[in-house]
């Protein structure tokens, strides 16, 4: 509940700016984006008891069993920041 008051991607609720995806059959990606779409933040869930290869999303590795990682991405210099 934290990150959803203190993030302004997180307590902007426009269906406009969000996305779903599934990962392979185990898996799902969240992810949501400003309007201009310089700020992005994904949100992705691993529901299998195997590692789950993500690709396409910026991490290094395997989302690990019944694992999450919520990261954004930083407007002008594209890195990753970690929430979870």
């Amino acid at each position: 509940m934290g990150l959803r008051r203190s993030h302004p991607l997180l307590s902007n609720l426009e269906k406009n700016n969000f996305r779903a995806d599934l990962i392979a059959d185990r898996g799902i990606a969240l992810s949501r984006h400003s309007s201009d779409h310089h700020q992005q933040l994904h949100c992705l869930l691993n529901f299998s008891d195997q590692p789950l290869h993500c690709q396409g999303y910026p991490i290094t590795g395997p989302l690990p069993p019944w694992g999450v990682s919520v990261f954004d991405v930083h407007p002008l210099t594209r890195q990753l920041q970690f929430r979870l």
